[in-house]
């Protein structure tokens, strides 16, 4: 398995819709090993992070790596199906990107289906905010978009180890 590098804000590519996922692409088994081993070897080297879509190692497909609690799983395909009127300004950080934080509006909860690595169709329904503003920048990069394309008017960019410090002092965590 060749190792992943994360592709650097700026990269065209982050910027392409990613393709569904076959899963009977003979690559696909090592993609998913390639995008899980990248998401542990960045969260070991900062200390941070809790997801990481396919693009950000330039795999063009529509997968998401969670990992929480040294639990891993893979998000295949993956549709939000709902999204809540409820919305929150929150401060969107990114592994193509770790050095800054921008603030965005996010759907305080949404639902999403998608299938898991072994080919079953699921679900995940009323996720709380924490969550779902982590799925939303994930989906949003499967979709090729990257945070800065959805900063609110007038939001702040900030370095990314000041946002514990000066959060709730501008918009971020606010609900709209």
């Amino acid at each position: 398995m060749k190792k992943a590098q994360i592709l650097a804000f700026g990269e065209p590519s982050l910027h392409i819709p990613s393709a569904e996922v076959d899963f009977n692409d003979p690559d696909l088994s090592d993609e998913i090993e390639q995008l899980i081993v990248a998401l542990k070897e960045f969260q070991y080297e900062l200390g941070w992070g809790r997801a990481m879509a396919a693009p950000q190692i330039g795999i063009n497909k529509r997968m998401i790596a969670i990992r929480i609690n040294q639990k891993s799983q893979v998000l295949i395909n993956p549709q939000i199906t709902r999204t809540s009127s409820e919305k929150m300004v929150v401060w969107d950080d990114c592994m193509s990107m770790p050095n800054i934080a921008v603030e965005v509006e996010r759907h305080c909860s949404i639902d999403i289906r998608y299938t898991d690595e072994s080919g079953q169709q699921c679900s995940l329904t009323n996720t709380d905010r924490d969550f779902s503003e982590l799925l939303q920048h994930e989906i949003d990069h499967l979709d090729g978009i990257v945070m800065t394309d959805r900063i609110i008017s007038g939001g702040a960019v900030i370095q990314r180890d000041l946002v514990e410090k000066y959060e709730g002092q501008r918009g971020a965590s606010k609900t709209t």
